[in-house]
């Protein structure tokens, strides 16, 4: 894989090390770019792409990253505060709502 610069090309190790030196700002900027690169990209016929993207408001983004930050079992508490147990995906068959895997 190459990336074109003014003279010559840069090679995978060359643009990896360009990116240690970016600050966060840059990052984001690079972050956005390459999702967007990739969401454009067609998917083969009768493939799924891999790539998902949801969009939520910036407090909902906060609350999901507190949330992914918490040890499973944590994570397991605060569910059993908001979702009813027979939502939860990890609860016995039994326990489950009608339709769910």
């Amino acid at each position: 894989m190459k990336v074109r610069k003014v003279r010559g090309v840069l090679t995978l190790p060359e643009v990896l090390a360009v990116l240690e030196q970016l600050g966060d700002e840059e990052l984001h900027a690079v972050i956005a770019r390459a999702q967007g690169l990739l969401l454009d990209r067609p998917a083969e016929r009768g493939e799924t792409p891999m790539l998902a993207v949801e969009v939520v408001a910036r407090e909902e983004s906060h609350l999901l990253a507190a949330y992914r930050a918490l040890a499973p079992l944590a994570q397991r508490r605060v569910l059993s505060h908001v979702v009813p147990r027979r939502l939860w995906p990890w609860a016995p068959r039994s326990c489950r709502a009608p339709g769910l895997l």
